[in-house]
């Protein structure tokens, strides 16, 4: 009985351990199983991802490098930009500068050159007021540079009177309004102011230049603001003398000239910086009527 029993325990015990063999060998297969399908790709995903990531950092710091050499570069380009920028203003400022330095020198020129004006009177017509029984005088009035071109329009006038009477300006600036103004020292202007006869008075006159502007002797086109100074200033003093001293100017003199109107004769009139206005005739210049 006894050695049944031990055989029953024996055959018990290999039962138990065959079992455990074969629950061991299947829970061994299910984790290799488990590892090798479930656990392994996901750690080789995850390697992957890792890698991936390290990939794109390194990536991302590339492009911080690249970033940071494009921002040097802009930083670099603006300021070259800022650096011409200065420059280009320096140099219009400059040109602007010596443009309105030559604008001063060429207008100073132009004035100082202009020192002999020139202008013609002919005599159209020398008759008789009916109504008043008093003479008047028709004449022509054509301003000429030395060469005997002539400079604008030619104006008709009808004078009260036998006598054509010219007036005229002229202005010579002190060395304080040199200065100021940057004009060349001994620079006048002389401007033919105004033309009447005997009987009509400088209150009945005809204005041969018009105030407040350029005389076409002077130049033609656009008057800078510099010249317009000038010009200003001595339309200015022409009517209110008094403030030539304030302006630092000193005009020279107004001086009326006056001839005998004669008909078919033409007058030649001088207007000189220097010595005032004269009025000849010219012999060759009386009308064969």
């Amino acid at each position: 009985m006894t050695s049944l029993t031990e055989s029953v325990s024996t055959f018990n015990s290999f039962i138990r351990t065959v079992l455990l063999v074969l629950f061991l060998g299947v829970f061994g297969y299910g984790g290799y199983a488990g590892y090798e399908y479930l656990i392994k790709p996901q750690i080789e995903e995850a390697q992957a991802a890792d890698r991936e990531l390290a990939e794109a950092n390194r990536k991302l710091v590339e492009a911080g490098r690249e970033l940071a050499s494009a921002q040097a570069k802009v930083n670099e380009q603006t300021q070259t930009i800022a650096q011409q920028s200065t420059t280009i203003t320096e140099q219009a400022e400059e040109i602007s500068t010596l443009e309105t330095e030559n604008e001063k020198l060429e207008t100073a020129r132009r004035l100082l050159k202009v020192d002999h004006r020139l202008a013609k009177i002919r005599v159209i017509n020398v008759g008789m007021n009916t109504e008043t029984n008093e003479p008047f005088s028709d004449v022509e009035f054509t301003e000429v540079d030395e060469d005997g071109k002539v400079l604008g329009e030619p104006h008709t006038y009808r004078l009260m009177g036998d006598e054509i009477r010219v007036d005229s300006w002229i202005v010579k600036f002190d060395d304080q309004y040199v200065e100021q103004a940057d004009l060349i020292r001994g620079t006048s202007l002389c401007v033919f102011k105004s033309i009447y006869g005997n009987l009509d008075g400088p209150q009945n006159a005809h204005n041969l230049e018009e105030e407040n502007s350029r005389p076409l002797a002077y130049g033609r086109g656009k008057v800078s603001e510099f010249e317009k100074k000038i010009w200003d200033d001595f339309w200015e003093i022409s009517v209110n003398p008094d403030k030539a001293f304030e302006l630092g100017i000193r005009a020279g003199h107004g001086q009326v000239n006056y001839v005998k109107a004669k008909p078919g004769m033409t007058y030649q009139v001088e207007l000189r910086a220097s010595d005032g206005m004269t009025i000849r005739p010219l012999a060759d210049k009386i009308d064969s009527e």
